[in-house]
């Protein structure tokens, strides 16, 4: 991390699992927010841990940023435009599917929050074999990466 650096005044939108209130974060004054919303209103209920876990890895970078946990759903375009909406600077998902499908909206979704100038983030592989297959490109920065997964 460079010198100064602690996250202060980031906010980062994370859609995963659910966030569990873990006293860890509370113990260290973490900002945590679990965040309800009309789709997804228990995001506490974190059924497998993976978002609870997944947002130390944000504190462990920047201790000072704010995590605001949106809970994935069947319809996950709608968590990614809630976390939008609540001025998340940087968007986090670590999940997506064993094979290759489109979602439009997701897409559209994803699309419509980098045109707000916010940085958005995808995991890739979450256990499986992966390889990229082609990269599109834009001024120079990756916007989009196929993947085929191989289980």
């Amino acid at each position: 991390m460079p010198a100064g650096a602690s996250g202060q005044n980031v906010k980062v939108g994370i859609v995963d699992s659910g966030f569990f209130q873990h006293p860890y974060y509370a113990a260290n004054q973490f900002a945590y927010v679990p965040t309800p919303t009309a789709s997804a209103p228990n995001p506490t209920n974190d059924a497998n841990g993976h978002g609870t876990a997944i947002s130390f890895n944000v504190f462990a970078v920047a201790p000072k940023a704010t995590v605001l946990g949106f809970q994935h759903t069947p319809q996950p375009q709608d968590a990614i435009e809630e976390a939008a909406d609540a001025g998340v600077d940087i968007l986090s998902c670590s999940w997506g599917w064993d094979h290759e499908q489109s979602f439009p909206l997701v897409e559209l979704s994803i699309r419509d929050v980098v045109r707000e100038g916010k940085i958005v983030l995808f995991a890739t592989g979450n256990g499986h074999r992966i390889q990229i297959t082609h990269q599109v490109k834009h001024n120079g920065l990756p916007i989009r990466t196929y993947i085929q997964a191989h289980p």
